[in-house]
């Protein structure tokens, strides 16, 4: 009966334990932020500012751009739009070719404290 307690109290703790691990495995990109800075975009009508960042992803080196919505609410009213540079957790999103030269390419960055930002590729260079 003891033997039986303690397989259900260890089998109890791993479930848990292990349905938390998928997290990561669903974001196998690193992105590597080197350079961040708050935009505003003129004449968009729209008073929100973005996050424009330069990351190493996957060997290629792009400029991403990205907000944090509109219910991101921080000290002083303003928003949360310059990135610490360092390596974050990311995914794919959307990968679609226009034609032979151009695409459109959405990651999406996982932060250490859980939340999702979404980044668009509006830059692409070769170092």
């Amino acid at each position: 009966m003891r033997n039986a307690l303690l397989a259900l109290l260890a089998f109890v703790i791993v479930i848990p334990c292990s349905s938390q691990a998928p997290k990561d495995e669903a974001y196998p990109l690193t992105a590597h932020v080197s350079d961040s800075e708050t935009v505003f975009i003129p004449g968009s009508g729209i008073d929100q500012p973005y996050a424009e960042i330069t990351a190493t992803i996957d060997g290629h080196h792009y400029k991403l751009i990205g907000t944090f919505g509109a219910n991101t609410k921080f000290s002083f009213g303003i928003k949360p739009t310059t990135m610490k540079p360092g390596n974050y957790k990311a995914r794919l999103l959307q990968d679609k070719n226009v034609d032979a030269a151009f695409y459109f390419r959405q990651y999406e960055f996982l932060l250490s404290d859980g939340k999702k930002l979404k980044f668009e590729v509006i830059g692409e260079s070769e170092n």
